[in-house]
């Protein structure tokens, strides 16, 4: 056998590395980036910063064929928002916003009535 790992415990290895990126964490169907906090039902902290986690969940909709843009919602010194709303009525959310405030960055998603 040697000092070489078997090619099936490799297998096995990389099948379970790719069923958690699969499983990531979302929430009403909102993909979240991989380490974000629960705070309630729908707000987490997100490990990243503002821009980054926008950029993200951007990116992350869109693999999941929903195209949103985060828009400006506000833009103080102190803190910083935008939303994006769900461009398919089909979905369990409406919106999402992210925000920072006191070097925090948080991710809201609000759920469709």
């Amino acid at each position: 056998m040697g000092d070489k790992p078997h090619p099936l415990l490799l297998g096995a290895a990389l099948t379970l590395a790719l069923a958690g990126v699969a499983w990531a964490k979302d929430t009403l169907g909102v993909p979240l980036p991989a380490g974000a906090e629960q705070l309630d039902r729908t707000r987490f902290r997100s490990p990243s910063g503002y821009r980054a986690t926008v950029r993200w969940l951007e990116r992350a909709l869109a693999r999941r064929g929903l195209r949103v843009r985060f828009e400006p919602a506000v833009d103080l010194p102190e803190v910083i928002a935008a939303h994006a709303a769900s461009p398919d009525p089909a979905t369990r959310w409406s919106g999402v916003n992210v925000s920072e405030y006191g070097g925090s960055v948080k991710i809201f998603i609000i759920e469709r009535r």
